[in-house]
């Protein structure tokens, strides 16, 4: 008798599980042939990637700084969100002006300029 409780108790446990887990999972928004191409940095222009969807272009943006630009000790694991919209919009101001340049090249001239005015 002390078994059907359990099993009882056991199937109405579960049978939550199964709904969160199934709400949890990843959604696909859509179909594969409508899906982001990967993008080539090495050679990426300022025109290509003003052209990038506006989500995309912060994540470019950081992963270049992350890769070519890093920095050392303590403060590079901080995150300035004002430093980082003023990085951007400096960058895609940049961008605007020269849209032949190497993207890569016009961040880096776009850092020298940010860190020399915050230099004393």
């Amino acid at each position: 008798m002390r078994s059907v409780p359990v099993l009882l108790l056991l199937s109405l446990t579960a049978s939550p599980i199964r709904s969160v887990a199934a709400e949890g999972a990843p959604k696909q928004n859509a179909p594969a042939s409508q899906s982001a191409k990967p993008i080539s940095i090495k050679n990426l222009s300022c025109g290509q990637y003003l052209k990038l969807p506006d989500d995309i272009r912060p994540m470019v943006a950081a992963w270049v700084h992350g890769f070519y630009y890093r920095q050392s000790g303590n403060d590079a694991w901080v995150l300035d969100p004002d430093r980082a919209r003023s990085v951007l919009g400096a960058l895609n101001d940049a961008c605007k002006d020269a849209p032949g340049a190497s993207f890569r090249y016009k961040f880096g001239e776009v850092l020298q300029k940010i860190s020399a005015k915050g230099s004393p």
